[in-house]
């Protein structure tokens, strides 16, 4: 795997991190502090989200010459991420319906990355 390969999975995974991250952190916030405050902060921690998922995206593509797996790989992060930094956050355990959704979903990404 080339370095520019790899790069670009870096920026995809920390962008979707942060965009998480952002999302979570406003519902979260929003009883403690003011809605303006919380907006504020997460418009700041989308925007760099935002840079890093389009150098990402930007990237990918030029260096694996396929969106799809791109998409893939940024679907994959999303599902590998978003439930960590949701049960980091509210300390909620997952229903029985959300643990389905999440193996199904990681179920389809894992298809579309190695089924050709």
């Amino acid at each position: 795997m080339t370095i520019t390969k790899l790069i670009s999975i870096a920026l995809i995974a920390v962008g979707e991190i942060l965009a998480i991250y952002a999302e979570l952190y406003s519902a979260h916030q929003l009883q403690a502090k003011s809605t303006q405050q919380v907006f504020w902060i997460s418009f700041v921690i989308m925007t760099l989200a935002g840079a890093a998922l389009l150098g990402g995206y930007m990237l990918g593509y030029k260096s694996f010459d396929n969106i799809w797996i791109v998409v893939a790989i940024s679907i994959g992060s999303i599902l590998v991420v978003e439930p960590i930094v949701a049960y980091s956050m509210f300390k909620e355990i997952p229903t029985k319906g959300a643990i389905i959704g999440l193996v199904l979903g990681m179920a389809g990404t894992l298809t579309s990355m190695f089924v050709e």
